[in-house]
């Protein structure tokens, strides 16, 4: 999976490969994950842990983005970005 978040000509790219499986055993305490699945709309344990482990990373890159400084990113060239959408 590729996640891109694009600001303008800024853009941070997040590559999450999910091209290999590996099986484990993990000890989850039930009722966590119950009430993660209600948050997160899952079904089954295995989406639920996958749900939360996008989350973090993405919830991760996000921080990232955040972080970051934008000098060039003024007042105007916001106005333009945002008209651009409109």
């Amino acid at each position: 999976m590729l996640v891109v978040y694009q600001l303008g000509v800024y853009g941070c790219i997040l590559n999450v490969s999910m091209s290999s499986t590996k099986r484990t055993n993990i000890n989850l305490e039930t009722d966590l994950v119950a009430a993660a699945a209600q948050v997160l709309g899952t079904n089954r344990v295995t989406d639920t842990v996958h749900a939360a482990l996008r989350d973090v990373v993405a919830r991760d890159a996000r921080a990232s983005l955040a972080g970051r400084d934008f000098p060039d990113l003024t007042p105007e060239v916001l106005s333009e970005l945002r008209a651009a959408r409109a």
